[in-house]
């Protein structure tokens, strides 16, 4: 850009310099000037006219500007990688693929990653960790999936599929022979006393440090450890891949009694969660219990499980530990707590939630997270919080400053009475009460309003503190005095002091004087007004619905109105049934995630790709402009492949507006100028960028204050099978690139190849999977009677042959009502008989087996002229 003058420069922390400048906001520079951070307008959201640069007590720094000064917590939030910044370190994304944080005895961090373990002595950037690998150490691979710090300072590794390793006096060495674990795949790590606990995929082991001794538990021979955790009674508890918990009894029992190990099965969880089943192939994670939010006992536990849920063990029994909902997915990787004060943390999809026992709030990537997805999480005795995902790290330390709460004037709805300066309300009278609220950091719209109910006459339901959007709305039913208090938490979950109204609240009017009647029961009286009003909206509403409802007969039957699709997707969103669920959950996972959905032929993936367009294109997101493009695979050839994609992302762009910009930017395209077969990833690359850009630049004009997601619908993925793997690693290298926040993709496929024998990552890792599955009952009945609710209607009996002999299956259930309703028509009738579904059977197995019988003889043929 231009350059700005400087207006000053001062010190800051760690030998670092700001500079403030008229134009071009403000800039610290760290490493003795290798490393530069801007803040201004477009980074940060500061006045780019900054006056004075200054540091205070707390480690804030504060700048001068025009319109007042602005604060920047910089202890709050350290990233690492910066984004935008390249170094040396950062040529390897696997360095910022965090599975795992350790902070040790000493206080330093210890990061176990895709590409080794990083050794961070402080707030230090990538340049700076003592990284060791493969290649530099003897740490025998680069994937390390866990840590832990035994008793004696050492630290411990567990590794992808080399087993163990252990980093004692500045050398890594294994002490424990791969080949004896259970598994070489180690997936968690526990230290307690002299015992190393030890997860793998194939069941636990431990380790005697003093004696070198390694055991295997029997009872869990074959068990996908997912977690192992010690409650604050020392007792080990440890989590597999089914979703059943043990807890280890007794441990002084021999390995087979089976008093040793007490076991909790996942149908406890299933039956918590309201679930059908268990998902296949879930992650679990569980952590100790913080003081106070088990209060009553040192034995509790939480337990995360993947697409399930939040549990909670009390020391008697497992409850449902969000039963409100508050976490932002079910998506859930990882649980630390904090055991020196209530805190919880839950890493998701959605970032990193905190719950203290009775409030919930989420830290999310537009926070400050360098991860909009959390996998990994440490604390330190400074009070503040190391956080690990996909894409980075974060180290955050809550500010302390409180926010402030006023009540604003008499409620609404109650008086004051001059003798006592009392609120006075009548019972049953809905009162307003108005709030003035703040914090010096934390934007009103992100602060939480909580009331409760205290007194002898408050109901006990409302003793406990309840969040609400103000002003709040409430009414008394009940003669008497009460007490209403009030108090705002911030970001940092810090609570605002208490304020309290006190009010009287009087019996109501008993009586009301009504013509003809005389005088009558208040509550006999507004009973009477409402059922007369019910009764004459009803008598309304069934009068027109009757008229109404016949004409709509009347009028399908004469041009025989048939609303089923078979044999095709369905692209209207009103004849869309039975996955809304399904298709929310793959939205609220698209904002900073790429989902693949599999299943079976005709199971009703191209179906859900173009709904998901549809909603997309339709969303009213606060944060993202969703840009969805269909792209239909099937029949493309490896050499074609990008050309291909290319061709069709321009064909959307170049749909979505005639501005002079974007028609500028397709003329630039190398596309235009490449033929097919010579347009490689190299030139996809270049032309992408270039409608990235373009797309950007218009979101800014015509949605401004959201980020571009351009998500790319591709069915038929199975085609990808057949490409050398060299175009599969180029396709998984476009969405690791440093434009990835921007694009994101939804892939379908029936089977997606597995087989994988190279050392890189396989393409298919970047994708959250998701199983399209046959509906179930009540999804196949709304299938079959919503489209037709308001004309026509099934006999029972109709309706159980046709799901009995769909199995589920959505084509099926469209193929067998079509026919039975034409069948219908045929017959002048408005409701659908078991004769009609049986003919249509009859129809729907002759053309089977017409279909196989032309199959057969194409196959003969074929086997002839070879």
């Amino acid at each position: 850009g231009e350059a700005a003058r400087v207006q000053m420069l001062t010190g800051g922390e760690n030998d670092a310099v700001w500079a403030a400048t008229d134009g071009g906001g403000a800039r610290k520079f760290m490493e003795h000037g290798q490393i530069t951070l801007e803040f201004s307008q477009a980074v940060g959201n500061l006045n780019d006219f900054v006056r004075t640069v200054v540091t205070d007590q707390d480690g804030s720094v504060w700048f001068a500007t025009p319109v007042g000064a602005e604060r920047l917590l910089e202890r709050s939030w350290f990233n690492d990688p910066i984004n935008g910044l390249q170094t040396s370190a950062f040529g390897d994304p696997n360095l910022n693929d965090i599975r795992d944080l350790l902070v040790d005895g000493s206080g330093d961090l210890w990061v176990a990653t895709g590409g080794g373990v990083r050794h961070k002595r402080g707030l230090t950037y990538l340049d700076s960790d003592e990284i060791f690998r493969a290649d530099n150490s003897n740490l025998p691979e680069d994937t390390v999936e866990t840590l832990a710090q035994d008793a004696h300072g050492a630290i411990w590794a567990g590794l992808f599929d080399q087993g163990l390793a252990r980093y004692q006096d500045g050398e890594w060495s294994t002490p424990v022979v791969s080949t004896e674990l259970p598994s070489a795949i180690v997936t968690d790590l526990q230290v307690q006393g002299d015992t190393l606990w030890i997860g793998t995929a194939l069941g636990l082991a431990r380790y005697d440090l003093q004696n070198n001794a390694l055991t295997i538990e029997t009872q869990l021979a074959g068990s996908v450890i997912e977690s192992l955790a010690l409650d604050r009674n020392g007792k080990l508890w440890v989590g597999t891949r089914t979703a059943d918990i043990w807890q280890l009894q007794n441990a002084d029992a021999p390995l087979s009694n089976a008093e040793r190990w007490r076991v909790f099965r996942a149908s406890t969880f299933q039956a918590l969660a309201g679930l059908a089943a268990i998902p296949a192939k879930i992650e679990l994670t569980l952590a100790a219990a913080p003081p106070e939010l088990n209060a009553e006992t040192n034995a509790g536990m939480w337990a995360a499980i993947d697409r399930v849920g939040l549990f909670q063990w009390d020391g008697e029994s497992w409850h449902n530990g969000d039963p409100e909902g508050n976490l932002p997915t079910d998506f859930l990787w990882t649980l630390y707590s904090d055991l020196h004060k209530p805190v919880l943390w839950v890493g998701n999809e959605g970032g990193v939630t905190r719950f203290d026992g009775e409030s919930w709030g989420t830290l999310r990537d537009r926070d400050g997270l360098r991860s909009p997805s959390i996998y990994a999480i440490a604390g330190t005795d400074e009070g503040g919080y190391w956080f690990g995902g996909r894409t980075g790290l974060s180290y955050y330390r809550p500010e302390q400053s409180a926010p402030w709460v006023h009540l604003q004037g008499t409620p609404g709805g109650a008086q004051v009475l001059a003798e006592t300066d009392q609120p006075v309300a009548e019972a049953g009278r809905q009162l307003t009460f108005k709030l003035a609220y703040g914090d010096l950091l934390t934007p009103q719209d992100e602060l939480k309003t909580f009331y409760r109910l205290t007194g002898a006459n408050a109901p006990q339901v409302f003793n406990n503190w309840r969040e609400f959007r103000p002003p709040l709305a409430i009414a008394f039913d009940d003669a008497g005095n009460y007490a209403i208090e009030f108090r705002v938490r911030d970001q940092a979950f810090n609570y605002s002091d208490v304020q309290v109204s006190t009010l009287t609240v009087e019996p109501a009017a008993r009586v009301v004087k009504v013509p003809w009647l005389g005088q009558v029961p208040r509550n006999t009286f507004q009973t009477l007004v409402a059922l007369g009003l019910v009764a004459l909206l009803g008598f309304a509403y069934v009068s027109m619905e009757i008229v109404q409802g016949r004409r709509r007969v009347a009028e399908a039957m004469i041009r025989s109105y048939n609303p089923y699709v078979s044999g095709e997707p369905v692209r209207r969103e009103d004849m869309f049934f039975g996955r809304h669920n399904l298709l929310q959950r793959i939205i609220d996972t698209l904002h900073n995630n790429s989902i693949m959905i599999h299943g079976e032929r005709r199971i009703g993936k191209t179906t859900l790709l173009y709904q998901l367009a549809s909603r997309l294109e339709e969303v009213e997101d606060p944060d993202y402009w969703f840009v969805p493009i269909f792209i239909d695979l099937e029949g493309t050839r490896q050499e074609t492949f990008f050309h291909f994609l290319i061709e069709e992302i321009v064909h959307k762009v170049q749909n979505i507006d005639s501005s002079a910009e974007l028609i500028s930017a397709m003329e630039q395209l190398h596309y235009h100028n490449v033929a097919r077969a010579d347009y490689t990833d190299r030139e996809f690359n270049r032309d992408l960028r270039t409608i990235l850009r373009a797309l950007q630049q218009h979101s800014e004009a015509h949605h401004p204050g959201k980020q571009l997601r351009l998500i790319l619908l591709m069915d038929e993925m199975d085609v990808i099978n057949g490409y050398d793997h060299l175009v599969q690693q180029q396709l998984r290298r476009i969405f690791m690139r440093d434009f990835a926040a921007t694009l994101g993709a939804v892939v379908a496929g029936i089977q997606i190849s597995r087989e994988w024998d190279r050392i890189e990552s396989p393409w298919y890792n970047l994708f959250n999977e998701i199983e399209v599955e046959p509906f179930a009952r009540e999804q196949a009945i709304e299938l079959l009677v919503e489209p037709v609710k308001n004309y026509y209607s099934y006999e029972p009996a109709a309706l159980e042959f046709i799901i009995q002999q769909s199995e589920g299956r959505p084509f099926r259930l469209q193929q067998y009502a079509l026919e039975a309703v034409t069948n219908m028509l045929a017959a002048s009738r408005r409701r659908i008989k078991l004769t009609d579904v049986q003919a249509a059977h009859r129809s729907i197995q002759s053309s089977t087996n017409h279909a196989h019988q032309d199959e057969g003889l194409l196959r003969t043929v074929a086997a002839s002229t070879q």
